[in-house]
């Protein structure tokens, strides 16, 4: 067993990996913008439910640029860039798949309307008035089926 032999009057440093110096490993404080931008990057998909919550990825998007601007320009004093990173991409994604989402159900919405409104008028062109009341009854309810004993006419 091998023992240390310190042969200075000073007590043995503390070694603080990955620090370059002392100045390293003092601390530095969190930016709290870039745990804001974080935490709503993280709530962020909560837009795909009510569109009035695309306040949320917007303001963490926002905040995630306003943090990293910050740190940059702190000169050490702050850290938490790779958290007001996550909150910016996280933020961005959710903005851009919430918007996609909507464009897409309108076109394919819009789409299928048009094809029904093109059917219903060539049925109405062709004279088949029934077929396309039917046409339109269909998609919201069914029309009422006899009951067994009534007359039909």
């Amino acid at each position: 067993m091998q023992s240390t032999i310190h042969t200075s009057d000073r007590p043995p440093s503390t070694v603080v990996i990955g620090a370059k110096s002392d100045e390293d490993a003092a601390y530095r404080t969190v930016s709290i913008l870039a745990l804001v931008s974080l935490a709503l990057g993280l709530v962020s998909p909560l837009a795909f439910f009510a569109p009035l919550l695309m306040v949320l990825p917007i303001t963490g998007a926002i905040l995630g640029l306003l943090a990293v601007r910050r740190i940059a320009t702190s000169d050490g004093a702050l850290i938490g860039r790779t958290a007001a990173l996550a909150g910016l991409v996280l933020s961005v994604a959710s903005i851009t798949a919430a918007s996609t989402r909507t464009q897409l159900t309108q076109y394919l919405l819009s789409r299928q309307a048009r094809a029904t409104a093109v059917e219903w008028f060539t049925l109405l062109q062709h004279g088949n008035v029934e077929q396309a009341f039917q046409l339109m009854t269909s998609s919201r309810q069914r029309p009422a089926q006899p009951h067994p004993g009534d007359p039909t006419e």
